[in-house]
């Protein structure tokens, strides 16, 4: 299992257009072969906004970052001049 974090630090104007834009995303996100999970969530001590998503394997994460979806997440994040951090690792332990 792997597990991502893209996180970034918003203005306020920007961290309603990321929350409008992630309501559509996200569902299709979830979508994706090897995509176990999706969690979001906003700081309100820091301002920081992280999408964490668990993936099967790191093949399923890589396919993602090789297709179209991500390319629209990118896109956005230029044209709202908020570009996020994208990290990924595997898990070590796992409880159910």
């Amino acid at each position: 299992m792997i597990i991502s974090f893209t996180s970034s630090i918003p203005t306020a104007e920007q961290a309603a257009q990321i929350e409008s834009f992630l309501a559509e995303f996200l569902p299709r996100m979830r979508e994706i072969d090897g995509v176990e999970g999706i969690f979001h969530y906003a700081a309100a001590d820091s301002g920081e906004h992280t999408t964490v998503v668990l993936w099967r394997d790191d093949a399923a994460r890589h396919a993602y970052m090789a297709g179209d979806l991500v390319k629209e997440a990118i896109a956005f994040e230029q044209v709202t001049g908020n570009e996020a951090s994208r990290r990924g690792f595997p898990v070590t332990i796992a409880l159910p």
